[in-house]
């Protein structure tokens, strides 16, 4: 499934979230099967969002804009773990941010203040905030099967689930072949220009690969780098093609 937020309209997200008003998005792809919903949110100027709690898991992923979480700052391509039923925040946007967001879960509805039961089971708790000069490149060839010069910055690993969230580059002239693999994955761009299956798309332009479903082929005639949350083991995110 391809998705241009270009080509999308804005829709309120404060009365499914309980978030502060002003925040919007767009629903890029939902699997009610696995419970995961993937979106672009638009964090207005000036946005605070207070220490609360939900029963969700999102990793969000930083396309646009300036964050500030819980009182560390970071700029776009940098990543926030969400967890279930664990206090976190504040969060603030002070000059408005873009956000690439995959949900996993029920209950989105956000808590605030956290109930004081909460507070004390985690009380040392901090939320997981990963920017891109905290992790260094690595050679993503041999783990994902793909072609040489892929390079992927792994910023988060959920066991309980199979998750796995980070940022993975892809060399200018690159071309990946229609393939299939078994994980599931949800990209976002966040740089340059991605031409997925003949339709070119830009920020936060997304796919959602499906496993064990043909998809493809990716081109990158300037060299791209895409936020991923996948979901399978180390296995399935190996792709197969006719070489």
């Amino acid at each position: 499934m391809i998705a241009d937020p270009e080509l999308m309209e804005w829709e309120d997200l404060t009365r499914e979230t309980g978030l502060p008003s002003g925040v919007q998005a767009k629903l890029l792809s939902e699997s009610k099967e696995r419970g995961i919903r993937n979106r672009i949110a638009w964090f207005p100027p000036g946005y605070v969002e207070p220490r609360h709690i939900h029963q969700t898991i999102h990793a969000s992923f930083l396309l646009k804009g300036r964050w500030i979480v819980e009182g560390r700052e970071v700029g776009p391509g940098s990543y926030m773990y969400g967890p279930s039923g664990i206090p976190h925040g504040p969060f603030e946007s002070p000059e408005g941010s873009l956000v690439f967001s995959s949900v996993m879960g029920g209950d989105a509805v956000h808590i605030y203040p956290p109930p004081p039961e909460a507070e004390e089971a985690h009380r040392d708790a901090k939320t997981l905030v990963v920017t891109p000069d905290d992790v260094e490149w690595e050679d993503a060839a041999a783990m994902l099967g793909l072609p040489e010069g892929v390079k992927f910055k792994k910023y988060h690993v959920d066991e309980a689930t199979g998750r796995m969230d980070g940022l993975v580059s892809f060399p200018p002239g690159y071309v990946e072949p229609r393939h299939t693999h078994g994980s599931v994955h949800s990209d976002a761009l966040l740089e340059g220009r991605w031409i997925i299956e003949g339709q070119e798309v830009g920020l936060g332009g997304f796919i959602y690969g499906p496993a064990n479903v043909e998809h493809g082929p990716f081109e990158c005639p300037d060299g791209v780098v895409v936020c991923v949350s996948s979901f399978g083991t180390p296995e399935d995110q190996i792709h197969n093609w006719d070489k």
